[in-house]
């Protein structure tokens, strides 16, 4: 092989390799920023609700209607089993892009489904689709740390 068709090759093999880690690094990137804008964007609508009252709340849980089953079903299980002490919780539960209202209403329960801590939106989580609830940890009504709901952590005196 000839020694320029070698630093040819050996070129093209280093260009490759920068492309592929730079649309891996926009790829990475993209999905971190995605879930921090919608949370923004979903604090901001309810904010624009008159019986959000986000001074109340440290913690908002996003809780979307379809996506991974079992994530899902045991944060309602978790809701429906402390219904009565989610209000000294100062927790925010949100269902997002609920498209069956009175299934949900049947599900959860009508006490739980009309309590002031539970809030509905559609179309906030826009950048990713949310498939597994979300718990958003807010400080002075900003959110500060995003992560996957996980009610099993949570410790109900």
């Amino acid at each position: 092989m000839e020694y320029s068709t070698l630093l040819v090759t050996s070129e093209y093999r280093m260009k490759a390799l920068i492309h592929t880690c730079l649309i891996l690094f926009v790829l990475f990137t993209a999905c971190m920023h995605s879930d921090t804008a919608s949370a923004e964007e979903c604090i901001r609508e309810l904010e624009g609700m008159s019986n959000f009252r986000k001074s109340e709340y440290s913690r908002v849980v996003f809780i979307p209607e379809t996506g991974c089953v079992g994530c899902i079903s045991s944060t309602l299980r978790f809701l429906i089993e402390n219904q009565e002490q989610l209000s000294q919780m100062k927790y925010a539960f949100v269902f997002v892009d609920v498209l069956d209202k009175k299934k949900l209403r049947n599900k959860i329960g009508y006490s739980l489904y009309n309590s002031d801590n539970v809030y509905f939106l559609y179309n906030c989580w826009k950048y990713q689709p949310l498939t597994k609830p979300m718990e958003v940890i807010l400080h002075n009504g900003n959110p500060i740390q995003i992560a996957a709901w996980e009610p099993q952590t949570i410790s109900i005196q």
